[in-house]
């Protein structure tokens, strides 16, 4: 903890001096984020509690079942210029410097195509909607993926106003196929690696659509994804969004979502739905997932709010289907959490409870908690 809290010092003190000497067009930022759980334990109801683990009371290990990572410290770079730029973000985690989201390189061949190449994560069609951060109610790509190229291309085109089209193309296959480039369109291919996404800004909403090609693993059978947010109420964002394989194997599933953002001076309020299915597996049934998340603003910069997240039984694809988290593996699984804080500039101090309740199955009455302690601080 030591070496971690001497690394962020020295990060913003060191990104501060670097800032002040860095020309117009070049740019540094960053962020860190450490989780501490004091406390933590398991039970089952009514054969008593099964006392703390030692995992959480010692708060020796890098990793928990919640927070996977305790500490990490982002820091990002940039250039832009008329016609050339770079983004490199990296990022420190258990205990070793990684490459974030972003390392790439950009051309701006014409003034309506921006030529991306390296990795790429492309934020033009991505949705707006946040999810919550003690619970697994972040699934952005329920309403619509962005674009995530790990090693590749991306072309941004705007041929008119408010429309965009983007293209990827993804050279790092999950098989090593050395002919990545050459196979990528190949129907039947299982190196298909490509992603063509088409957005409409109107003047009440967003309309977009996208086929997504393998896209680095993360789909399979190609599935077509249509979303559209409304925004013509104050104050509010309403999202709706479809994803349907149209070449499905077993393992395609198809999802459809519905959730709403609502932000004011004191009220930040999300709720969200989706329901899973496999169209080739349609004995199988259906999966829901539910979130939600409330915070309130007593009196700035003191918070108070709770989140939730509930997500259905469905035996025996659930170790398949990626909304599940990777430590579960009972049926009906909702969590809960309550929580305080307030914030401090561009920082944010958080403490909670976070309960996790399991319903039916072999683990039908367990239960597992935590408290922890989020703080969260972004420089530049």
């Amino acid at each position: 903890m030591k070496k971690f809290a001497a690394l962020v010092f020295l990060i913003i003190i060191g990104g501060g001096v670097l800032f002040a000497q860095l020309p117009s067009g070049l740019g540094l930022g960053g962020w860190a984020r450490y989780v501490f759980t004091p406390i933590g334990g398991s039970g089952t109801f009514g054969e008593g509690f099964s006392g703390w683990d030692d995992m959480y009371i010692r708060n020796q290990s890098n990793q928990n079942w919640l927070f996977p990572t305790r500490g990490k410290v982002g820091l990002a770079t940039w250039g832009n210029s008329e016609f050339v730029g770079f983004n490199f973000d990296f990022a420190y985690e258990d205990g070793a410097l990684r490459v974030g989201d972003q390392a790439k390189v950009w051309v701006r061949p014409h003034h309506s195509v921006m030529l991306h190449m390296g990795r790429i994560e492309g934020n033009r069609l991505r949705s707006r909607i946040r999810g919550g951060r003690l619970t697994y109610t972040e699934e952005e790509n329920d309403l619509f993926t962005r674009f995530m190229v790990p090693h590749g291309i991306l072309v941004d085109w705007d041929p008119i106003e408010n429309l965009f089209i983007g293209f990827s193309l993804n050279a790092s296959t999950p098989h090593g196929h050395r002919y990545a480039f050459r196979d990528a369109f190949h129907w039947d291919s299982p190196e298909n690696n490509y992603q063509i996404g088409i957005g409409y800004q109107f003047n009440f909403g967003h309309l977009r659509a996208q086929l997504l090609a393998n896209n680095g693993g993360i789909w399979t059978g190609k599935p077509l994804q249509v979303a559209f947010e409304y925004t013509d109420i104050h104050n509010m964002i309403i999202e709706a969004g479809v994803l349907f394989p149209l070449a499905p194997i077993d393992t395609s599933p198809a999802r459809a979502t519905v959730a709403f953002q609502h932000e004011s001076h004191q009220w930040e309020i999300m709720g969200r739905g989706t329901i899973v299915w496999y169209p080739e597996l349609r004995e199988a049934g259906t999966r829901l997932k539910l979130g939600a998340v409330v915070k309130y603003t007593i009196n700035f910069p003191l918070f108070v709010g709770v989140e939730a997240a509930y997500i259905s039984s469905w035996e025996p694809f659930n170790q398949q289907d990626d909304s599940i988290p990777p430590v579960v593996g009972a049926e009906d699984l909702f969590q809960i959490a309550p929580f305080v804080g307030f914030r401090y500039g561009r920082g944010e101090l958080r403490f909670a409870l976070h309960w996790q309740q399991n319903f039916r199955g072999d683990d039908g009455r367990n239960f597992r908690f935590e408290v922890p302690i989020m703080l969260e601080v972004r420089f530049f």
